[in-house]
This record gives structure tokens, sequence and C-alpha cells, in this order.
């Protein structure tokens, strides 16, 4: 179990437009970082700690009440093919965190063709075991459609940064950004503000670029 007794983010904004380090630009538009710090604030949080000697599999509670459930871990090839699998019935405690799950049991995992994934309480979380250009990736298979106020994104095989963008606009924010998705995974992403897009493209590290119609936001 750890504790961490607080953070400050620094910076949140831009005041004038410039190219900054920060979460927010001139234009109230969220950059990579913001989507990433808006994960990683989550009230329950399933993330991976990796050390010289092992990859394991963390979740921190900082919700009012205990969290339990079945944890899954699974190794799985950038195709969809699951290589290997561990389970555990794990219950955290409100203001705690525990490491809940060691991938030593996975056996031998292939760095540039797998891939961890993570799910608890509906959660889904991947890590990567090599950087990014290291990685034999396939093409994702993207699809994507608006469907209300959401767009429902889904992929064949894995798909490396997902990003949203809204055409010829700017102050366009999701509910979600700039993420990875898993072999046949879909996720429906609110827009909370279209900033009076007509069009969204949706792509991927390898994927050719979906335009996407916008009607009603």
């Amino acid at each position: 179990t750890r504790r961490c007794w607080g953070n400050t983010i620094w910076r949140l904004n831009d005041s004038w437009p410039i190219i900054y380090w920060s979460a927010i630009d001139y234009y109230l538009e969220p950059k990579i970082p913001y989507y990433f710090l808006r994960r990683s604030y989550s009230p329950v949080l399933v993330c991976f700690e990796r050390t010289d000697d092992r990859i394991a599999v963390w979740i921190v509670n900082d919700s009012p009440k205990a969290v339990s459930g079945k944890l899954i871990l699974q190794s799985m090839r950038f195709d969809g093919k699951i290589r290997g699998k561990l389970t555990a019935e794990v219950t955290v405690k409100p203001g705690e965190s525990r490491r809940c799950l060691d991938a030593t049991d996975l056996g031998p995992i292939n760095l540039r063709g797998e891939f961890l994934k993570a799910e608890f309480g509906g959660q889904s979380v991947t890590y990567l075991l090599m950087g990014e250009r290291y990685l034999h990736l396939p093409k994702p298979g993207l699809s994507a459609e608006q469907i209300g106020g959401k767009i429902k994104v889904s992929t064949k095989a894995f798909a490396r940064q997902v990003t949203l963008e809204a055409q010829g606009v700017t102050g366009a924010v999701f509910e979600d950004n700039f993420f990875d998705m898993a072999p046949g995974q879909n996720r429906s992403i609110r827009i909370i503000n279209s900033a009076g897009a007509r069009e969204l493209q949706v792509r991927a590290v390898g994927a050719k670029p979906i335009t996407v119609t916008l009607t009603g936001t």
C-alpha cells in the first residue's frame, strides 16, 4: 500500500497563443496532457507499475467507498489473440492503493508484438512494453460514426493514440481523447463542445483518417 499526499499541475493553461507545456491552450482547447491528467485523476484508477524484475497492476481508490470486483490481466498480441490470462478478486478500501496482480505468471511476453490489458470495474487499461517506434503494430482497422451526441469508435486490431480532432475550429472538447484501444474494442466518446465544427476527423497510428460529418451538435 502506498499513499500520495498531493501534487500540483504546472501549468494548466496558456494566457496567450504560444507553444508551451500547458494542458489547455489559449483557445481553451485541451491538449494531449489534459486528457492524460483527466484519466489519471479518476476516483478509481487501474494502472501498471514496472520495476527491474516485474510488472504489476495497481488499483488506486480515491473514492469515499470501498471497491470490489474481479481484476483481469491478459497478455495479448496486437491482432487480438490472447496469450495468457490471470484473474483475482480484489477489494480496495477508500483512500487505499494496492498492488493486486503480478504479470510474472503470464510467462514470456513478446516485447515488440504483444501488450498487457487490465480490466476492473468497467475500466480497460492497456500497457505497451516498448517504445512506439519499436513495436510491430498492424493497421488497426478503425471505424467511426456519430450516434447522437457521441462518436462511436471501433477497431479490429490494436489502435495506438486514437485522436478526435474537430476540423476548421479551435476550442473543441471531448469526454476523452488521445487514447489506445485494444483489439475488438468499441468506445463511445461524448462531444462536450464541438466549437461549431461540422466535421470531425478520427485517426490513429497507421490508420487512414476517417472524416465524420457532425449533425445536431
